[in-house]
């Protein structure tokens, strides 16, 4: 089978770097390689499409970070919607087999109920969230108006190596490490989420590009609910450190617990989490104590 070029936005990302490690035939497109190259710049845009002719899109360029939206809402707005309208716009001009959209579970806003369906009432309640949900409208009118193939995928909570500080894992390690014997956490003891493994989410995206559910909308998660609690028992544990635990009042911006419902897309995608959160970190911590 012809192997087919994949245009990846944000390909310096966190999920971006991991991608493109693990595929070939992918184009690179990210400011951090060269300042032209971002998605409010639609003529570097088509630039690409023309000389590069990539038939695959997989759109992760984005502001990521909840608490940036908040602090700067039109920056979040202009890189999340501005952005993928430019990418919709080229991608139809030059005839794209697929494109696929990375939202989120943000979008739903406070859960209703629990484990979150993609049926779930999309009440996004933080700019990051409102900007990926109407970027996830864009999409779909693309999607009946001119008949681009779009997938949208809402990825739940990720993590994986080399991610950066500001995102639950990566700070809990970070913390537990120099700390001596106690810890202030943010939210309650009681918050949970569905944690995903890096390698697992490549998977999915993987899968997705090989079945390409046309106008699908795709839980990307765990499946299973964890407390944030017990994931800072386990790293303590494996870092060899007894630690008293305390909570700050303190207004995180985020919902207290985070389950994804992932039966669809396991049906759709015939695709399913390997790796469980004791392994995935146990392998965060391998590497940590390698640094």
């Amino acid at each position: 089978m012809e192997s087919k070029k994949i245009l990846v936005t944000g390909s310096r990302g966190f999920i971006g770097q991991n991608f493109c490690r693990k595929n070939s035939d992918v184009i690179e497109y990210d400011i951090a390689l060269n300042r032209n190259m971002s998605i409010l710049n639609i003529q570097q845009l088509e630039q690409v499409f023309v000389s590069q002719e990539p038939k695959i899109v997989l759109h992760l360029a984005a502001n990521a970070n909840p608490k940036k939206s908040v602090e700067d809402p039109l920056f979040d707005c202009q890189l999340n919607i501005e952005g993928t309208i430019n990418l919709l716009q080229t991608a139809v001009k030059y005839k794209i087999e697929h494109l696929i959209l990375a939202s989120t579970a943000y979008v739903y806003g406070p859960p209703q109920y629990y484990p979150i369906d993609e049926k779930h009432p999309l009440g996004a309640n933080t700019p990051y969230g409102i900007s990926k949900k109407t970027a996830e409208s864009y999409c779909l009118h693309y999607f009946k108006k001119y008949g681009l193939n779009i997938t949208i995928l809402r990825f739940f909570t990720i993590y994986g190596l080399n991610q950066l500080q500001g995102y639950v894992i990566p700070d809990l390690i970070n913390k537990i490490s120099q700390a001596n014997d106690k810890i202030e956490l943010l939210g309650t003891k009681n918050d949970s989420r569905d944690f995903l493994w890096m390698g697992d989410l490549i998977d999915a995206i993987k899968q997705t590009i090989k079945v390409q559910p046309s106008g699908e909308i795709l839980n990307i998660g765990g499946g299973d609910e964890i407390k944030i609690y017990d994931i800072a028992l386990k790293i303590s544990k494996l870092l060899k450190k007894k630690i008293e635990y305390s909570y700050a009042n303190v207004d995180t911006f985020k919902p207290s617990r985070l389950i994804a419902d992932i039966r669809k897309t396991k049906d759709i995608l015939g695709w399913t989490p390997k790796t469980s959160i004791d392994e995935g970190l146990k392998n965060l911590i391998e590497d940590f104590q390698k640094r």
